[in-house]
């Protein structure tokens, strides 16, 4: 499993950007509410609810389907340096769903 980072895509444009020591397994956290703040920032757009660790939306049908059908996610793997990396992508073009803000503060 590699590390790296992940950026997600809608209309040409950097919605989210992440990074993480398995991308393989991020990859599979992204398609479980329960597991990734993107699938979370969506959902509440679509829907207006909110979910959490241990509670996933009432439709998650439709969410996989939007996610499915206007996001898209590119890879690289990064052995050192990714989460500056990261940190750098969001500071410049400043993604729709990322956090404000650094992490932890």
């Amino acid at each position: 499993m590699e590390a790296g980072i992940y950026l997600a895509w809608q209309d040409n444009n950097i919605v989210y950007a992440g990074e993480t020591g398995s991308l393989r397994g991020r990859m599979h956290d992204m398609m479980d509410t329960r597991h990734h703040n993107l699938r979370r920032h969506i959902g509440f757009e679509l829907f207006g609810e909110t979910a959490s660790t241990t509670e996933k939306f009432t439709d998650e049908e439709a969410l996989d389907t939007f996610i499915r059908a206007n996001i898209s996610i590119t890879s690289m793997v990064v052995k050192l340096g990714r989460k500056e990396l990261e940190e750098s992508i969001i500071a410049k073009f400043n993604p729709k769903y990322n956090r404000k803000g650094k992490r932890g503060k």
